[in-house]
């Protein structure tokens, strides 16, 4: 296969699996979905105290635009809770309440286990190689949003 074949195979496989992992989350979860279950784990997982939503976008690495839709939706849920921040009265605060803090604690076991379970084919050296190539693929994403970013900046 020439490397244009290899390239939008690999576009497509990931995104195929993309939506089939984000099932598979789903099913486990009830009320949220797999990406703000996702969310919510990253929140839990910063440093403690302050968090602004651009803060949570770049630990997650995603951009504000896509934390701040993400919120909206489980700040409703009553799984966060935002206030201006005390630092810049421009920025918004997250915190996970303690509703978001029972459900992770219900929920991270059962979604560790299915994901040992789901990734069982694979032996340590294979889930490494996966992780380094996965990693190399985001880079490589960056990269091009970076470039892409760029090209605006400069056309304009």
């Amino acid at each position: 296969m020439a490397r244009s074949g290899r390239e939008e195979f690999a576009m497509g496989a990931i995104s195929l699996l993309s939506n089939r992992l984000a099932g598979f989350g789903e099913g486990m979860l009830e009320d949220l979905t797999f990406r703000q279950w996702f969310l919510l784990t990253m929140i839990s997982r910063m440093d403690p105290g302050e968090k602004n939503v651009r803060e949570v976008a770049e630990f997650v690495g995603t951009s504000r635009q896509n934390v701040r839709k993400m919120i909206v939706p489980l700040e409703r849920g009553g799984y966060l809770e935002t206030s201006r921040s005390k630092r810049d009265a421009r920025s918004l605060d997250v915190r996970l309440t303690p509703k978001a803090e029972r459900f992770l604690s219900e929920k991270t076991p059962l979604v560790e286990r299915e994901a040992r379970r789901l990734f069982s084919g694979l032996s340590d050296g294979e889930m490494d190689a996966l992780v380094a190539v996965l990693k190399r693929v985001m880079e490589c994403v960056d990269a091009y949003d970076s470039e892409e970013a760029e090209g605006e900046t400069a056309s304009r």
